[in-house]
């Protein structure tokens, strides 16, 4: 896969991320465990990937962390990644 598709899924599953957190105050959040402050619980693997806690995060904050998925496939172009299940709420 070319490296500019790779950066271009990445760009949209970030966005759809930042989506489904909410933007705070007015609107209820909708996945759990999104700081990663100290586990990566709430967060599901996907078939071929592993998810693990990491200390670092962009800001080399001391009280959060990150979560690093890996992919293990051995198949090229296999995509994957952390999956976390959402209820929207009934209004």
């Amino acid at each position: 896969m070319p490296l500019a598709m790779r950066y271009s899924r990445l760009g949209a599953s970030m966005l759809l991320l930042a989506l489904l957190m909410g933007s705070g105050d007015s609107h209820a959040q909708l996945l759990s465990n999104t700081q990663f402050d100290t586990d990566v619980s709430g967060w599901t693997a996907g078939a071929k990937a592993t998810v693990e806690w990491d200390p670092l995060d962009a800001d080399a904050s001391l009280t959060s962390g990150s979560a690093l998925v890996t992919n293990i496939s051995d198949t090229a172009g296999d995509s994957t990644g952390a999956r976390q299940c959402s209820g929207q709420p009934r209004g």
